[in-house]
């Protein structure tokens, strides 16, 4: 077919080739050139094969185990090191904690485990940096730390690992840092005491990086105690925990660059500066699952984005961090943040203790969506959220703001304090839910209508704009205030309302916080001797002038009830239990009796199964009301002794004169015969 194709085409240039059976002479002439050349190309490929597998085929290097008990066996495991698969590294097992003498540089294009053979689990064994050196340097290849500590003396200086050379090709490209477990400790540097990612990729999947610190703390240049990440690396925190380090900027960790965080515990850090716990500039992060608290800083004690960085955060916890100045919570300086399905509570600083949002001489703005604010507590501005000038607030559905504060009388915003008196930066969901904000003063909002703030629920009033949820900036209107007064107890409350709304519903002891030991509460009395006028919890009560209620007690009675068990009579003896000092009554003191049956005693039991009690007994410091039992016996089941012998006595001498009566009789008669 090949041919006759081949003849074809060539006969339209202009050869006449019509004749059959020379058509078939050459098909069969370019048949045997084929063949020929079919087999010439088998040849070649067969030979190629063979030299290929001979000559061309590159060599497998087996990857190593080696157990290392020195610094000699250490340097020379590194050193004889060979694979550069990571699928398939050598690994080198610390069998004894080693002092390193300088850095021990992982050399480029090597993959290499460190591992701990552990003596235990709580105290793997230890890769002891030089004093004023790196433990660890990674430069173009990739280092597994698995299980071993990572650390220096206590009191000398030098970083625990750094990533990458000065200039890469690529951003991260400087070598790979897969931190599986173990332990980044008690390192100090300048910046990234603990792990220092200058171009290269860190990878955290477990472990603890812990009490690394960035020194000095005074120097702005400090930053990122547990971690550092430039802006040419790439940090994942993929699990572990970060602790207790230190630095001005990012005590637990700082990254200009790509940081992805993902199921962590970041606790505990301290930053003079910003960020206690992250400090971002510049870039993207995500921060997803993880849980940020009790971490410390002049700005931002959890979670600092400054510089333009775009932070989201999903899935978190921000909890029990505090602030010196700004955002106890979260500091957002000229950045953006993106916060769902989270929780920011119980943070503390003046300003913004949850969020505190700074266009500075840019822009910030936050988005919020399906999370909860509550608890936290600001002395000054915005409890839950701060928003300045320069800064928008969006609040989407699904949020609720519970339960924050604020505490000084200049104060005000429980809920979100904004610097902008028409409210135009806020933007808020008719869904959000205020409630148990609260500020130090509550104000009644203006007639104005704000289409830009919707609500489900308020703290007080009929709108958020109350300075208890929303910071009001009307003209102030005069307040009244009712105190509870504990009235010898402790405790005690005050509520502050408008005078134009000053309706108070009367609240429970337990509201009001008050309690007595030995006594009930009754009810409230606005005179401390209970001469005034009474009020039950849930009562209206309004007032023009400041007033007090005060708690009109009962004091707690103890009883002892002498009961005659199935006989008559019995009492009731009740005493304060200030004076709970009994002496036990007698059956004729209380009156008891029952016929046929003599008293006994008194008994806690009616079976006498109990506690006897007799006349005079004592029963001291009595806490809770008890029952005395009389105790009965039946005259004719145990008689008198003197009885039985009383009785035949007098039978006998009776009978005795009868018989002398007789016998007088008859001799008597006898005589008159």
């Amino acid at each position: 077919m090949m041919i006759s194709i081949i003849i074809r085409i060539t006969a339209k240039d202009g050869y006449d080739i019509v004749n059959k059976s020379r058509i078939i002479q050459i098909r069969m002439k370019w048949s045997r050139k084929m063949k020929t050349a079919n087999k010439l190309f088998k040849t070649c490929m067969a030979t190629l094969f063979v030299f290929t597998f001979l000559i061309g085929k590159p060599k497998m290097i087996k990857a190593t185990t080696t157990e290392v008990y020195n610094l000699t066996e250490l340097l020379n495991a590194v050193d004889n090191a060979s694979s550069t698969d990571e699928a398939n590294p050598d690994i080198i097992i610390l069998k004894n904690d080693i002092s390193l003498t300088a850095t021990l540089q992982i050399k480029p294009t090597q993959v290499i485990t460190l591992k701990s053979g552990h003596q235990s689990e709580d105290a793997p064994y230890k890769l002891i940096g030089a004093n004023g050196s790196t433990a660890i340097r990674v430069d173009f290849a990739t280092l597994n730390i698995d299980g071993i500590t990572i650390t220096h003396i206590s009191g000398q200086s030098g970083r625990g690992v750094t990533i990458g050379p000065a200039i890469v090709p690529s951003v991260g490209s400087g070598g790979k840092v897969n931190f599986i477990s173990g332990l980044i400790t008690a390192n100090t540097d300048t910046h990234g005491a603990g792990v220092y990612n200058y171009t290269g990729t860190f990878n955290m999947y477990g472990g603890v990086i812990s009490n690394n610190t960035a020194a000095p703390l005074s120097n702005a240049n400090s930053q990122g105690g547990g971690v550092n990440s430039s802006i040419e690396a790439i940090t994942n925190i993929y699990g572990g925990t970060v602790e207790g380090n230190q630095a001005y900027g990012g005590g637990g960790i700082y990254a200009r660059g790509v940081c992805n965080i993902e199921g962590v515990i970041i606790d505990d850090n301290y930053a003079t500066g910003f960020g206690g716990g992250i400090y971002l500039r510049s870039s993207t992060t995500t921060i997803s699952n993880t849980t940020i608290t009790n971490n410390h800083a002049n700005r931002g004690g959890g979670v600092l984005a400054d510089d333009n960085h775009i932070l989201n955060i999903t899935e978190s916890i921000i909890l029990d961090n505090t602030a010196i100045n700004y955002g106890g919570g979260i500091y957002s300086n000229i950045s953006t943040v993106n916060i769902q399905n989270s929780e920011i509570s119980r943070n503390v600083c003046p300003t913004g203790a949850g969020i505190s949002l700074n266009g500075g001489t840019g822009f910030a703005s936050a988005t919020i969506s399906n999370t909860i604010i509550k608890e936290n507590t600001a002395t000054y501005y915005g409890g839950g959220i701060h928003v300045n000038s320069a800064s928008v607030l969006y609040i989407n559905a699904g949020v609720s703001f519970v339960d924050n504060q604020t505490t000084n009388t200049g104060g005000g915003g429980g809920a979100i304090y904004t610097e902008v008196i028409t409210y135009a930066n806020l933007n808020i969901d008719g869904s959000t839910i205020f409630k148990g904000n609260k500020s130090v003063r509550a104000f009644k909002p203006a007639s104005t209508t704000y289409p830009n703030i919707g609500f489900s629920s308020t703290s007080i009033d009929t709108h958020p704009v109350n300075n208890y949820d929303i910071n009001y900036w009307g003209t102030l209107q005069a307040e009244v205030i009712l105190t509870y007064d504990a009235n010898g107890g402790v405790g005690g409350t005050t509520v502050t309302k408008l005078i134009s709304d000053n309706d108070f519903i009367v609240l429970s002891a337990v509201d009001a916080g008050v309690s007595r030991a030995g006594y009930n509460f009754i009810g409230w009395n606005t005179e401390a001797d209970g001469s005034g006028t009474d009020y039950s919890p849930d009562d209206i009560f309004n007032i023009l002038v400041n007033t007090t209620l005060y708690v009109v007690w009962s004091e707690i009675e103890v009883s002892i009830t002498y009961d005659a068990n199935t006989g008559v009579g019995g009492i009731v003896v009740s005493r304060p239990l200030s004076d709970n000092d009994f002496i036990v009554l007698s059956d004729i003191d209380v009156g008891v009796s029952l016929a046929g049956h003599k008293f006994v005693c008194w008994n806690t039991e009616a079976d006498r199964s109990g506690i006897d009690y007799n006349a005079g007994d004592s029963i001291l410091d009595l806490q809770t009301d008890i029952v005395l039992f009389a105790q009965w016996q039946e005259l004719s089941q145990n008689p008198d002794t003197k009885d039985i012998i009383v009785l035949p006595i007098i039978i006998l001498m009776l009978f005795t004169a009868t018989i002398i009566k007789v016998t007088k009789r008859k001799k008597a008669l006898i005589s008159k015969l």
